[in-house]
């Protein structure tokens, strides 16, 4: 099939409101049998799709995807994973190989709708926050944090302070992969004790500082 078929092909799907099945397997996994996914985006330098378990971020990947007839093959690396739901299911974030990009070129693709409200991001940016809640929580100086994930709701954070549900963070980011350098207020929904001995993982809505606490957090 040619690269202009292709596009034909993918036209009709998007047309025809198809759902796209990737059949993925893993480079030196321990099980290297073929697994199957949902695609929730492509592009023409990467893939997003949502499978059962994780997937190592910097994991090497083949993918085949499927629909209508027609079939493309990929390679990439694994650049981000996320759960999406209660369940196991998990959204996998792939950049496709130099030769893929150049050789399939594709337009971007909607195709599927996540479980979680808002999609996740998994990242690792180092930043500096402090609380601007008055009284026993409120903090003068800025202590460091990492940022671990974040989307369009709020932001988990791993530092070294347990915050109170409903404290407000005031967050500096550097600039970065996510965009320039920035402050962001976000409100304690939850506080747990991270994997990493002595630090805390905080999950935290964005919120503008005259906003009431939320009913639930992210």
């Amino acid at each position: 099939m040619s690269d202009d078929e292709l596009q034909s092909e993918r036209r009709g799907w998007a047309r025809k409101g198809q759902k796209l099945q990737v059949i993925y397997r893993v480079t030196g996994a321990p099980d290297a049998s073929e697994r199957i996914g949902r695609v929730a985006d492509l592009t023409t330098k990467g893939m997003g799709f949502v499978t059962k378990g994780s997937i190592p971020v910097g994991s090497a990947i083949s993918l085949r995807v499927t629909g209508s007839g027609a079939v493309k093959s990929f390679r990439g690396t694994v650049r981000w994973t996320s759960a999406v739901s209660d369940t196991g299911d998990y959204r996998i974030g792939v950049k496709f190989a130099d030769d893929g990009a150049k050789t399939a070129p594709l337009p971007v693709v909607k195709v599927t709708r996540e479980n979680r409200r808002f999609a996740r991001r998994a990242v690792k940016i180092l930043l500096k926050l402090r609380c601007v809640t008055s009284g026993i929580e409120h903090e003068v100086t800025d202590r460091g944090g990492m940022l671990v994930n974040i989307s369009k709701s709020g932001m988990e954070i791993v530092t070294t302070r347990d915050y109170a549900k409903g404290a407000v963070l005031e967050v500096t980011l550097p600039e970065s992969e996510i965009g320039p350098a920035r402050k962001l207020h976000a409100r304690v929904a939850w506080s747990k004790a991270a994997e990493q001995a002595g630090r805390v993982a905080v999950g935290a809505a964005f919120v503008r500082l005259s906003e009431p606490p939320p009913a639930e957090g992210i």
